[in-house]
């Protein structure tokens, strides 16, 4: 659509509170919708799917919501979304990408939630890991490309999986 979809780590745009994450319309101007990152916290990755912006990052709250990492929120307002409660990574997200219903994240982190997952998780629609896709890299990821219905290619600083 005509909105575009930012994250960093700022606190303001165009002298708006947009900590972490904003929202720009077609003019470059933010709209009213505000993820509310935590002070300090930063969004290092950004996915959309027709219901949520999903934001990763280094973070403990988004969307109005204790959120560690990752957060889905609502396209309109951006408050946390009760339908996607994801487990919690352990540290930090640098990517995030979607193909057939499921997000992909990459990063530092090495578990999720209680499920030890090295660096690369996929989640369902629901938020719920997908317990059958774990590939696990050594060392963090810090991009993902998925080719639609197809593979997912990986970058970053790991020698090996």
């Amino acid at each position: 659509g005509a909105t575009v979809y930012a994250g960093g780590d700022f606190t303001t745009v165009a002298g708006m509170d947009r900590r972490g994450a904003a929202a720009l319309d077609a003019n470059g101007a933010p709209t009213a919708w505000n993820a509310q990152i935590n002070n300090g916290g930063e969004v290092n990755a950004l996915a959309t799917d027709a219901s949520h912006v999903f934001v990763g990052g280094s973070f403990t709250a988004a969307g109005g919501g204790n959120r560690a990492n990752l957060a889905g929120l609502t396209l309109d307002t951006g408050l946390a979304s009760s339908d996607w409660t994801p487990p919690a990574p352990n540290a930090a997200v640098r990517a995030l990408a979607i193909n057939a219903g499921k997000l992909y994240l990459g990063g530092d982190f090495t578990q999720l939630g209680a499920d030890g997952r090295e660096h690369l998780a996929a989640l369902q629609s629901t938020g719920a890991l997908e317990s059958s896709w774990n590939p696990g890299a050594n060392q963090p990821v810090n991009a993902l490309l998925v080719v639609k219905n197809a593979d997912v290619y990986v970058s970053g600083e790991f020698t090996s999986r």
